[in-house]
């Protein structure tokens, strides 16, 4: 496990552009043993559809010590209004993660007012209509 600790570093890997930031409050679960962070879209390219991606959130179980991006269930419904809207926005402004791509994960902690900085790795991996989508790996030094 690779985390930041120097204000440099932490402020060159968040900052730049270079990496996808997402983050993930890790002291208030949204259900019981759940952890729920960003809004992320993982390209999901196939062969009917290049520009394909998958929208879901970063998600920790207590039973795994794993990250996942957990896909949205997609469902079709009669009507469109202010809510579908909503939820298209978060859609549009959450960062596209590939496989293998390196990610900036900040693990949240509020009420301790403190955060930590890991960087992690998308894995090779990536898999629409299952769930999880993908993981976050471990980053390593290569």
């Amino acid at each position: 496990m690779k985390c930041l600790t120097d204000r440099q570093e932490i402020a060159r890997a968040i900052n730049f552009g270079k990496y996808p930031v997402i983050c993930i409050d890790v002291e208030t679960p949204v259900r019981d043993g759940v952890l729920q962070g960003d809004i992320v879209k993982v390209a999901a390219p196939n062969d009917r559809y290049p520009d394909n991606y998958i929208c879901g959130h970063v998600m920790k179980f207590d039973d795994d010590d794993r990250y996942v991006i957990m896909p949205e269930n997609v469902c079709l419904k009669e009507d469109f209004g202010y809510s579908d809207v909503v939820r298209m926005l978060g859609y549009a402004q959450a960062p596209m993660l590939h496989a293998g791509e390196d990610v900036v994960l900040i693990e949240n902690a509020p009420k301790q007012r403190a955060a930590r900085v890991r960087m992690m790795r998308v894995s090779d991996s990536v898999r629409d209509f299952v769930f999880p989508t993908c993981r976050l790996e471990d980053w390593r030094d290569e």
